[in-house]
């Protein structure tokens, strides 16, 4: 009986405490005059030089709840969306999430997530933050 209470309180703490996460991931075809990457986001960013012509943008988002509902919810609303502009310079694209992530309410508990980005960069192409 002993061993029973302890599994449910241990089954309880780690269910309780276990975060929840998902990886998404987006591709931008380069113009071949862009020299220049600028990532204006929030997280941390990782860079890999590949021989590719295009970006590849991996997320990985981690969230403090177990629940991956709220993380579904704002996946799905293209939260962590991100949006490519070129405006600024024209050899310079800038990298940049759509949108301030919003708070969400997970049975009345807030939601927090952290952010990963892997940035795949062709070899040609600059970075900076």
């Amino acid at each position: 009986m002993k061993i029973l209470h302890c599994a449910i309180i241990y089954l309880f703490l780690t269910g309780t405490y276990s975060h929840s996460s998902k990886t998404i991931s987006q591709n931008f075809h380069l113009d071949q005059h862009i020299q220049t990457l600028v990532t204006d986001l929030d997280g941390e960013v990782e860079l890999i030089h590949w021989d590719e012509d295009m970006i590849r943008v991996e997320t990985t988002i981690r969230s403090n709840l177990s629940s991956k509902d709220g993380l579904d919810y704002a996946i799905g609303k293209g939260d962590y969306r991100l949006v490519p502009n070129t405006a600024e310079q024209r050899y310079t694209l800038v990298l940049r999430t759509k949108k301030l992530i919003p708070t969400v309410l997970i049975k009345g508990q807030i939601q927090k997530t952290r952010q990963h980005y892997k940035v795949f960069v062709p070899s040609r192409v600059v970075h900076t933050r």
